[in-house]
């Protein structure tokens, strides 16, 4: 995407959002979801 394109700068007019706490919070959800897959794996037979 190059500069001063249509798409460009409908991207570029977005606000950016701050997470308050999101380092933090963020490798608690990736560990939980892996955790959650090698579960779900093993209940469903993938031994």
């Amino acid at each position: 995407m190059s500069e001063k394109t249509e798409r460009y700068e409908l991207i570029s007019n977005i606000p950016h959002v701050n997470v308050l706490g999101k380092d933090y919070i963020a490798p608690a959800l990736l560990t939980s979801g892996k955790v959650w897959h090698q579960v779900s794996g093993y209940w469903m037979g993938r031994r």
